[in-house]
């Protein structure tokens, strides 16, 4: 009965998306949008119930980085330049070519998934994801222990969380910024907890939304958005993974998320980075809340948005909307078209480099003892060649890889890397179903491969994931040494 539920509720979806991926298309055309663009967009949208399937179901770690992936670069796009009245393939500079390589890198998910899937079947459990509702209490308690003790250590020792290179000279600093990143850790075991206490009929209670309070709160710390939203993507995948429904209510509610973004915070994390670090943490919060309310305030508001205007222009590369939007600008494809039109004019960066990128995934203190030199991270390359600058304007692994060998081999160099990838996270994270470890591990990575480099990817399996494992099992270790009393879920 529940299968035969879950496979009707799976065809309802499925069909709600055929027609939203059909009306999409249709509203491209009459705006005016070409036919090659429009269809090649059609195929996207109705291949992607296909790519969820291939990778194991929406709660597989391959399926959630599709989503978010496409999201990102392609689908709240095209339903944006809709409510703009702007065909969708304007404001770029190669769009039949852009959108193309998007369709390639749907073939990329659906190899790579259908690779990993076929290597382990059967395996529908991890080892080390304990459903004790005990171990999950406990297991939140550490994580965020752990994460004030990163945030006030690398504030005493000077460190910024956005600037990766100082974590980089070898001195095994990069632990501290990683361990940054455990605080949704504790969102997804208390989501789980509140889930198995309740039968499956409660996902939220005081103390998932103290985390995820929490998890805001170090996001506004650190000035980064990713941080910021992780606890509430680490809420919303445990919700799926553990048989939570996506409603109509949820929509609206991401909605209203993406419109607190747009309004306020997006504006906030920009101008707080011109705030002097200097002020100490009494002053430097003093002053986000002023930002914060000037922001709120109509007059106020007005006498910062030539400052916003001027953040906002320098990135007038990726004006897909034509117009600065803030938070939205960053879902386009922008930053892979800008790759592609550049190979057009230019020509490849050619392999020489390539190889090099996965060095990254080797700890620094390992490589200077061998005396070994990293070269160019890929995404400084793509910028300083494209736009003659460094401001980390994140361009993803699909534009790196096209950057390095061009059209002809991107799908399957880059089913190569994804599957590598994606092998090495279900190996340390495990499958996705009734599982709290994959949701937390996507909510530390869920925008890399789209916003990225590869330089990026490598640590995140071999040192970010081993570490987040070896937390884990570390816990799970202590708890029963200690013996936990064990809380009975009550049955649905």
């Amino acid at each position: 009965m529940v299968v035969a539920r879950e496979k009707q509720g799976g065809h309802i979806y499925i069909g709600l998306w055929g027609v939203i991926s059909l009306l999409t298309f249709l509203w491209q055309l009459a705006l005016g949008t070409s036919l090659f663009y429009a269809f090649t967009s059609l195929a996207i949208f109705l291949l992607s119930p296909l790519v969820i399937r291939l990778n194991g179901g929406v709660s597989s770690m391959g399926s959630l980085l599709f989503i978010a992936s496409y999201a990102k670069l392609f689908f709240v796009s095209q339903w944006l330049k809709i409510l703009l009245g702007q065909p969708a393939d304007t404001h770029l500079q190669a769009p039949e070519q852009t959108v193309f390589v998007l369709l390639l890198g749907v073939g990329v998910f659906m190899l790579a998934g259908t690779l990993v899937q076929i290597l382990f079947r059967g395996s529908n459990r991890s080892p080390f994801v304990s459903q004790d509702p005990q171990f999950l209490s406990r297991l939140a308690i550490v994580v965020v222990g752990l994460t004030f003790f990163s945030i006030i250590g690398r504030y005493m020792a000077g460190l910024s969380r956005a600037g990766a290179g100082e974590y980089e000279e070898g001195q095994g600093l990069v632990i501290l910024m990683y361990m940054a990143s455990l605080m949704p850790l504790a969102v997804a075991a208390l989501t789980a907890r509140c889930a198995i206490l309740s039968g499956g009929s409660r996902f939220i209670d005081r103390w998932v939304l103290l985390v995820i309070l929490l998890t805001v709160f170090q996001g506004i710390w650190e000035n980064v958005r990713l941080i910021m939203l992780a606890g509430i993507v680490a809420f919303g995948a445990t919700y799926i993974a553990y048989g939570g429904i996506v409603r109509l209510r949820h929509v609206i509610v991401m909605g209203l998320l993406g419109a607190v973004m747009q309004v306020l915070i997006f504006p906030l994390i920009d101008i707080q980075r011109g705030i002097e670090r200097g002020l100490g943490v009494t002053g430097f919060l003093s002053e986000t809340l002023n930002v914060a309310s000037d922001l709120l305030d109509t007059d106020s508001r007005a006498q910062r948005e030539e400052s916003l205007e001027n953040i906002y222009y320098s990135w007038d590369t990726r004006l897909y909307y034509g117009t600065p939007l803030g938070f939205l600008d960053r879902f386009a494809p922008s930053p892979l078209d800008e790759a592609i039109a550049y190979v057009d004019d230019v020509g490849t960066f050619g392999s020489e480099g390539f190889l090099g990128q996965f060095l990254y995934a080797v700890p620094n203190l390992l490589l200077r003892l061998v005396e070994i030199d990293r070269p160019i991270r890929g995404g400084e390359v793509l910028e300083t060649q494209i736009l003659g600058t460094f401001t980390n304007m994140n361009y993803g692994v699909f534009a790196e890889i096209y950057a390095y060998f061009g059209p002809l081999w991107f799908l399957p160099i880059n089913a190569v890397v994804l599957f590598f990838y994606l092998l090495g996270l279900r190996l340390l994270y495990g499958p996705g179903q009734r599982s709290y470890f994959v949701p937390f591990g996507f909510s530390t990575l869920y925008f890399t491969y789209c916003n990225s480099d590869i330089a990026d990817i490598g640590p995140q399996v071999t040192i970010q994931a081993l570490m987040n494992l070896l937390i884990l099992v570390g816990v799970s270790m202590l708890i029963n040494q200690f013996g936990p009393r064990r809380l009975k879920p009550r049955t649905a």
